[in-house]
């Protein structure tokens, strides 16, 4: 049944700043002017915090806006690389940024925006290692990640540390988007959740990630590039709605967009999920969100696939880029298998022994992570399961190794 019993805000996250100056308040005018928001809305934004995780296709309308409100600090995490790929929904990056970080292309974007909000850079992975570190200093966080194992330990260390959490999904035609907090009874009246009680948080609709291979990528699905900015708009706006304390905000509930068919609905949920104790372990999430494999696939960070190397996991490591690359580093004790070669087979026969008689999981690497995702499918295809895909390639497991 759908419904709309969002949340309505009775309380700001965040105290207001000092009186604005004379160049805050030309630039913030038109908002300023709004007789519901009005100069003390404005200085709460300027005293904000956000951290928004993933600079991709969430990520970008996101700072954007943010940066443009006037948001006094924007963290920025995300360890990928501008990508061609990328160009045709993730618009806070251009063409000559190819092969930059994107933490870095976004900060730029976002100075020349608006040169009045300090950027924090964060160019690499958020892991349980360094999750709560780094949200703790925030007030509130935007999850504009791409992968379950991110969605979940974000979840985790917000509900830890009692941060609000704007939340936003997409895939092809459709988006969702919902704000998770526990601690949100005590600035908005959730009428799904009971008075007294914790606030929402995503593991309510979503207990735990799927089975691995089980919800296609927006790589393997393919996603609308304006549905991006649909979506981050309105995940935008939401996170403007808490730090004000103005409006009805998607607390307990899932906001639906359906871009082809033009529709927003609402849909209501009630407190399901108990709490365990919160999880500190690294390889928690990874085992959880990618490891739990029978027949699917997944992903692996270059810190997780260290410490299983160090630990003497039974894995097997297989690297698909060419000779000419390989010949310049290779992970140690990996097989290599250039992905021309892997093209040409066409049965599990065809395959070297290694991969047919292996026990455990394999971790397939090419430079990035682009190869190594096309390399996985034809491996599926021939049958072979337990494929874990290297994040961020050979590049990532370089720079991890340099910072060790």
């Amino acid at each position: 049944m759908i419904l709309d019993q969002r949340a309505k805000m009775q309380r700001a996250l965040v105290d207001p700043a000092p009186v604005l100056n004379s160049q805050q308040q030309s630039r913030y005018s038109r908002q300023i002017r709004i007789p519901e928001f009005g100069e003390v809305s404005q200085r709460r934004l300027v005293a904000a915090k956000v951290l928004v995780v993933g600079a991709g296709g969430l990520g970008s309308p996101v700072l954007q806006y943010l940066a443009a409100a006037g948001v006094g600090t924007i963290g920025i995490i995300d360890d990928d690389v501008v990508e061609i790929s990328n160009l045709g929904r993730q618009v806070i990056h251009r063409e000559d940024a190819i092969g930059v970080s994107k933490v870095f292309s976004a900060h730029h974007m976002v100075a020349a925006l608006n040169p009045h909000v300090n950027v924090v850079d964060y160019p690499y992975r958020l892991t349980a290692n360094n999750a709560e570190e780094i949200i703790r200093e925030y007030d509130l966080v935007v999850d504009g990640a791409d992968n379950f194992p991110t969605r979940y330990l974000v979840d985790d260390t917000c509900a830890h540390l009692d941060k609000p959490v704007v939340w936003g999904s997409i895939l092809r035609f459709d988006g969702q988007m919902s704000v998770f907090w526990v601690g949100a009874p005590k600035y908005a009246q959730i009428p799904t959740f009971p008075a007294g009680g914790r606030g929402p948080r995503l593991r309510d609709v979503f207990p735990s990630p799927p089975p691995a291979g089980t919800v296609a990528s927006c790589a393997e699905a393919g996603v609308l590039g304006a549905l991006c900015g649909q979506v981050g708009s309105v995940m935008a706006m939401e996170a403007i709605k808490v730090i004000t304390g103005m409006g009805q905000v998607s607390l307990g509930a899932i906001t639906i967009i359906d871009a082809l068919s033009g529709t927003l609905d609402h849909i209501a949920f009630c407190p399901s999920y108990i709490e365990p104790e919160f999880s500190e372990n690294t390889a928690h999430y990874q085992e959880t969100c990618a490891l739990l494999l029978s027949e699917g696939t997944g992903e692996i960070t270059a810190e997780t696939l260290a410490a299983w190397m160090t630990q003497g996991r039974n894995l097997s490591i297989v690297d698909v880029r060419e000779p000419d690359e390989v010949a310049k580093g290779v992970i140690p004790g990996a097989y290599t298998l250039p992905l021309t070669q892997l093209q040409l087979a066409r049965s599990l026969e065809d395959l070297p022994s290694w991969i047919q008689h292996k026990t455990g999981p394999l971790v397939v690497n090419c430079r990035s992570g682009a190869r190594s995702a096309k390399a996985i499918e034809i491996l599926r295809s021939l049958g072979v399961t337990q494929l874990l895909n290297l994040s961020g390639g050979f590049l990532q497991w370089s720079a991890t190794e340099k910072s060790a």
